[in-house]
């Protein structure tokens, strides 16, 4: 069935990758709450979990949203990895934890070494992000 396609699994599993069923909490007061250590309850992204389903007798694939009134962040504030786009004009860096939202000259982000190779460069974060600038 279209259900057992190697890319349909592979869907379905990045969709569990991306919010495990740890990272949803109940009261976004920036504490621990219900997140293991060194994580606190923020408010929610606004589909804070996707549900992929494949129906095996139809072939369909069926994708729906959960609305979540928090989710777990790392309180670690950390660059994990950054790369250019495919054009070269931007770069798409990985936080350990959700940015506030942002957009503003990278100067005001990045030490001054760093800035002389960012140059002009603006830095932009938007609602929806939560884990890249």
């Amino acid at each position: 069935s279209l259900c057992e396609q190697p890319a349909i699994q592979a869907a379905e599993q990045q969709v569990l990758d991306l919010f495990p069923e740890g990272t949803i909490c109940s009261n976004p007061d920036e504490t621990q709450g219900e997140c293991e250590e060194g994580y606190v309850c923020l408010e929610a992204l606004p589909a804070c979990r996707t549900n992929f389903k494949c129906d095996a007798s139809s072939g369909m694939a069926n994708v729906t949203f959960d609305t979540c009134s928090g989710m777990c962040f790392n309180i670690r504030k950390e660059l994990l990895s950054a790369t250019f786009s495919n054009d070269g004009g931007s770069i798409l860096a990985n936080l350990t934890t959700k940015a506030q939202v942002f957009d503003a000259p990278c100067g005001r982000v990045f030490d001054a070494e760093t800035n002389n190779i960012l140059g002009l460069a603006n830095c932009h974060v938007s609602p929806e992000a939560r884990d890249t600038l």
